[in-house]
């Protein structure tokens, strides 16, 4: 059985040395299980996102490339739906170019937005979810009874299947991935040689402008499983660092506090970074955050997402401002740092909600930037702007997004209370203002002893950073 795996552009956004590049995490480990469960099968992944193939002469130019030494049974392939043109172009092609080959398609693409490749009939199998026991249904001719699989002739909505043991799964076929092009990509970037892992999947949250691709049951890995794998990357590549993908860290204080201490107790010399909610560090875990930051946590980024208390209401956020601001103060007082990401754009924005959003920033010294509501299918916003008329044709609107790369920089949908041009013009604004963080200000945060020691330091980051030629600032 010879399978094609094609890796899919996570982003148009590439110019010069500098690539959006994501290692793509996710199909690393439906081929490990692949190979782990289907005997004899022979893959070999073409990657799209390494090479940067995007238009359609280059997408033929690779696959005619491919064909002359292999013949898939399988192409296989996944993204999320904000890649729907390119997904769209890339099965058409695969189709003239291998037309025995079924097509497999994973991801968010079809998780969320699978009914909008039903009507073509090029894509043979839509998986929603989880894909690493889907692929292998699929391989052992074992599909139907799987609910996660459309199939030829099969049911035309899927139910997402959550796998119960993630403990079970294979690590990551990591081999089969040009591994040293992403930390390359990654340290050019921010100065650090990492790689993605997870140590979870799922978030019991509800936030609108979410698509949970893992559902809302929460499954953790083993601390022995994680470490083992930062083990193998560091040894085999070289990494110094990891980031933490899971959609929330700190979910479970207890799986934390083992990590860390395992990583003490082991002498394992790396820094990590990862995500957080505001709700779950507060003052009382302060501890915990100072046994992370001793077992090298450098970085912890909160969903802030708006400065406005009516604003995060009408996203179901269940946080207050006040609870953001404990929380930044919190990890800064543990002596990592803290990052946080901003959404422009929900429902009920105008110009003074993101002024409130800028002084927020800058009031807590954050240096971040404004990325821009896409309301995106699986989401409560996107269901509320079909209920609404606010989506008028969903291909058209697919369409639209995709061909803006997918990008949250660029503002492809407007929900707020501003005309498309006042609109365009405060999110300038806003990102203009956004980290133009004044001495009263750092004065006013730590006081003026502290404050001066903090602003050299700043200094000192920033010179080097721009010495380095880092992109980010990491640490």
């Amino acid at each position: 059985m010879k399978i094609l795996a094609i890796i899919i552009p996570h982003s148009d956004r590439h110019s010069g040395d500098y690539s959006m590049l994501n290692f793509p995490i996710g199909m690393a480990y439906v081929i490990a299980s692949v190979r782990e469960k289907i005997k004899g099968a022979s893959i070999v992944v073409s990657d799209f996102s390494v090479d940067h193939i995007v238009s359609e002469e280059s997408i033929k130019d690779r696959l005619r490339s491919v064909s002359i030494d292999f013949k898939p049974d399988y192409v296989i392939y996944g993204s999320m739906i904000t890649r729907f043109s390119y997904i769209k172009s890339l099965s058409r092609i695969i189709k003239e170019i291998f037309p025995s080959a079924k097509q497999v398609l994973g991801g968010s693409a079809a998780g969320s937005g699978y009914k909008f490749f039903l009507d073509d009939g090029i894509i043979d199998f839509l998986v929603a979810g989880e894909g690493e026991e889907a692929m292998v249904d699929i391989l052992s001719d074992n599909w139907q009874n799987n609910p996660s699989i459309i199939g030829p002739g099969g049911r035309i909505v899927p139910e997402k299947r959550a796998i119960k043991d993630i403990n079970s799964l294979p690590m990551p076929s990591y081999k089969d991935f040009n591994v040293k092009a992403y930390i390359d990509n990654n340290f050019l970037n921010t100065g650090w040689r990492y790689m993605p892992i997870i140590t979870s999947r799922g978030c019991p949250f509800a936030c609108n402008f979410c698509y949970p691709n893992f559902g809302n049951v929460v499954r953790l890995r083993s601390e022995d499983m994680v470490i083992d794998e930062i083990k193998y990357l560091n040894k085999n590549y070289g990494i110094e660092a990891v980031y933490f993908w899971d959609e929330i860290q700190f979910l479970n204080k207890e799986w934390v506090e083992s990590f860390c201490r395992k990583l003490l107790d082991k002498k394992i010399n790396i820094k990590w970074v990862c995500a957080g909610r505001a709700s779950l560090l507060q003052k009382n875990d302060l501890s915990l955050l100072r046994l992370a930051k001793k077992a090298g946590c450098l970085r912890i980024s909160i969903g802030i997402e708006s400065g406005n208390q009516g604003i995060l209401d009408m996203m179901n956020k269940n946080t207050k401002v006040k609870q953001i601001e404990d929380s930044i103060r919190i990890i800064r007082a543990a002596g990592i740092k803290a990052t946080g990401t901003i959404l422009a754009g929900y429902l009920g924005e105008t110009r003074e909600t993101l002024h409130d959003t800028i002084k927020f920033a800058n009031r807590n010294l954050l240096k971040t930037a404004f990325c821009c509501l896409i309301p995106l299918p699986g989401s409560k916003i996107y269901d509320y702007c079909i209920s609404k008329n606010l989506i008028k044709d969903e291909y058209a609107y697919l369409k639209k997004v995709s061909l803006e790369g997918g990008d949250a920089s660029h503002i492809v949908f407007n929900l707020t209370k501003m005309d498309d041009q006042a609109y365009i013009r405060e999110i300038g604004i806003a990102n203009e203002k956004v980290g133009r963080i004044r001495l009263k200000s750092i004065f006013d945060y730590y006081g003026l002893g502290m404050g001066l020691i903090k602003y050299f330091d700043n200094l000192r980051r920033a010179i080097l950073m721009r010495v380095q030629g880092r992109r980010f600032e990491t640490m």
